[in-house]
């Protein structure tokens, strides 16, 4: 198992890049690693706030981490103030996909990609970026814990997969009609923080743990 990939992403404001893998395996740490050395460009939705408890941006004028908006902690909630809070939500996420667009040359970064979507159906701002954010030299990379439930229009699109311990029948499934189904079923036999690097065409190699982003707390 190699400690480093060999990775090939020639554009990375047109190469689209996907972390798959259930809840504390390591996707998010791995991906805050990556930021840690970038120097180009980039906007973060961090939807749980871990991105900006992990990651120290290498260039804080060009590269930002942008939190959901933040409501007030009740003991109890009704439906419709629920959904209140999540249209707000989705209001400023496709805010931001605007903003990345108008902006262009930089990479769009989504944590829980799933939040935004569903199998089927992606609102008119997201699905702008992913199939149109190329020709404005806007890159992107996601990552979600219930890749079932993300647009086949995301995972259409993508060209690099960066796979941790995947073990949901269904979430094998879906991502298994994207990328060889052999190399989702031999993520779940994977240690923690280590996953499996694949671009599209070329060969699925295994790779040890990064570094513990907790030097960066």
């Amino acid at each position: 198992m190699k400690s480093e990939p060999d990775i090939r992403i020639k554009n990375a404001f047109k190469e689209k890049q996907f972390y798959v893998g259930i809840t504390q395996t390591g996707k998010t740490n791995a991906l805050c690693y990556h930021l840690s050395r970038a120097t180009i460009p980039y906007t973060v939705w961090d939807e749980t706030g871990t991105i900006s408890r992990l990651l120290r941006p290498f260039n804080p004028r060009t590269q930002r981490i942008i939190r959901p908006p933040v409501f007030p902690k009740l003991q109890y909630i009704t439906k419709k103030e629920a959904k209140e809070r999540q249209d707000k939500k989705l209001e400023a996420f496709d805010s931001l996909c605007h903003k990345v667009m108008s902006e262009g040359n930089q990479i769009f970064v989504v944590d829980e990609v799933h939040t935004f979507c569903t199998k089927r159906s992606i609102s008119y701002e997201f699905n702008e970026l992913i199939t149109k954010g190329g020709n404005l030299d806007v890159g992107f990379i996601g990552t979600s814990q219930s890749v079932a439930q993300v647009s086949n229009i995301i995972l259409g699109n993508t060209l690099h997969f960066w796979i941790f311990k995947t073990a949901v029948p269904n979430d094998i499934e879906w991502l298994g009609k994207f990328i060889d189904k052999k190399i989702v079923e031999q993520s779940q036999f994977l240690p923690d923080y280590a996953y499996i690097y694949y671009k599209l065409g070329g060969k699925a190699e295994k790779y040890a743990p990064v570094p513990n982003m907790s030097l960066f707390y």
